[in-house]
């Protein structure tokens, strides 16, 4: 509902190569569970998802966000879009931070 989303969504995926979101253990291990549904051709749709989400997180200027430890690959990835987009336009964007659903962070990833 929100175009600037998906602005963003496809303006990140220029700064993020294939092999890098195909690395991302969260959606490695996602097509591996469905490897029946894609056999040897994964979607765009669905290896890009991060970028999109990275998006999301972005746009709003969220810093701290609830993960599951799990979701803690999309976090880094986050952060390296950032970090890429920032290194070409400024200091424009924050790295977000994580929160695990636990509430707690995690020891050695807190970043200022």
């Amino acid at each position: 509902m929100i175009p600037e989303v998906a602005e963003l969504t496809v303006f990140y995926s220029n700064l993020v190569t294939i092999s890098r979101l195909q690395r991302n253990p969260t959606v490695k291990t996602e097509i591996a569970q469905k490897k029946e549904l894609f056999g040897e051709s994964v979607t765009y749709g669905f290896l890009g998802y991060p970028v999109s989400q990275a998006a999301d997180i972005t746009c709003f200027e969220g810093e701290l966000v609830p993960v599951g430890e799990d979701q803690l690959p999309l976090i880094e990835q986050t952060r390296e879009i950032v970090r890429k987009f920032n290194s070409i336009y400024g200091e424009v964007l924050k790295e977000p931070k994580e929160v695990l659903s636990s509430g707690k962070r995690i020891k050695g990833l807190d970043r200022k």
